[in-house]
Parts: C-alpha cells; sequence; structure tokens
C-alpha cells in the first residue's frame, strides 16, 4: 500500500496516559490519503495504527499494515523544514524505540 499527501501525528487514545509522556515517547501514526488498501478505495484518508518501525521511506504499523510514503503532505513538508532543518526525504519519519 502507499500513502500519498501524508503526514505524521500523535496517536489518539482514550486513556490519559501519554498526556504525561515526553513528546518523543508518545506514540505516532501517520495520515494519508491510501492507494491499494485491500478495504479501501484509492484515495480515501486513513488513519494508521500506531507505527512500529520504519526502514527509509517503508513504514510498518501495529496492525501489521506495511505502506510505502509517496509525497508528503506539503503543509507538512514546511512545518518540517522549519522544525528539522536537516530533515532526510529518503528516511522521513524517525521512531524512538
Amino acid at each position: 500500500m502507499k500513502l500519498h499527501n501524508w503526514s505524521v501525528q500523535f496517536e489518539r487514545t482514550l486513556g490519559s496516559e501519554q498526556r504525561y509522556m515526553a513528546p518523543e515517547l508518545v506514540a505516532r501514526c501517520i495520515v494519508g490519503d491510501v492507494e491499494g488498501h485491500p478495504s479501501r478505495p484509492d484515495g480515501e484518508t486513513v488513519i494508521t495504527s500506531r507505527i512500529i518501525s520504519v526502514e527509509g521511506r517503508t513504514v510498518t504499523t501495529r496492525s501489521g499494515s506495511v505502506y510505502t510514503l509517496g509525497k508528503i503532505a506539503p503543509s507538512y513538508r514546511k512545518y518540517l523544514r522549519t522544525v528539522s532543518p536537516d530533515w532526510d526525504h529518503r528516511k522521513p519519519i524517525k521512531v524512538h524505540e
């Protein structure tokens, strides 16, 4: 599956346990327009489950789904350039373990 127009967001949880965590430890997910999903039409915006691992532009989520990252959302790219000038498009997501 491929995600286009994507951005990384904090995982939404029902509990408040993440409220007290350091920001770099809070679980993240990806929001984007999916292509090639077995049960979603191409172009539908999806929110993935928690990011478990990242290798280059390939992301594996908690549910076991594997996504290839397409083009990043323009507004998210602008944000990244502001907060992380050394951001690398070949390795766009960093996961803290």
